[in-house]
């Protein structure tokens, strides 16, 4: 069923609804978006312009972080992982996934970056007021 999912991830022929994310358009499907996250739920079945234009502008948001959310919710997998990122930019994508992850309420995908962030906190131990504070966030 997955593989299914994932072959729509790049297929827009059946997108009902559009990400606006600064300067890119992503064509994606709404009953993919409300099935992992009750803010997307609301937005497209509640009484909103997203609701009513099927586009949800997402202008604050960064772009790979975007990505990483609808492709996780297409494939379950978070790939962000296998980035062509390293070091700080790396970490620095993993946060705002998390972030994004918590903002839409995509509690699966949140317990997929918090591993991976945390392993950060072994190898930057000259980073190690600031995992302090992350601790409590994560």
């Amino acid at each position: 069923m997955l593989s299914g999912l994932k072959k729509h991830l790049c297929n827009s022929g059946l997108s009902d609804a559009i990400l606006n994310i600064r300067e890119k358009v992503v064509r994606v499907h709404k009953v993919i978006l409300c099935s992992h996250s009750d803010v997307f739920s609301k937005m497209f079945l509640g009484n909103w312009k997203e609701a009513k234009d099927d586009v949800v502008e997402l202008m604050e948001d960064d772009p790979q972080a975007v990505e990483a959310l609808v492709e996780f919710m297409y494939t379950c997998d978070y790939s962000a992982v296998k980035s062509q990122l390293h070091g700080h930019a790396l970490m620095s994508l993993h946060i705002k996934v998390f972030e994004i992850a918590d903002k839409y309420n995509v509690q699966p995908l949140k317990g997929l970056v918090r591993p991976v962030f945390l392993q950060f906190e072994g190898l930057n131990s000259n980073l190690g007021d600031f995992f302090s504070y992350c601790s409590g966030v994560l």
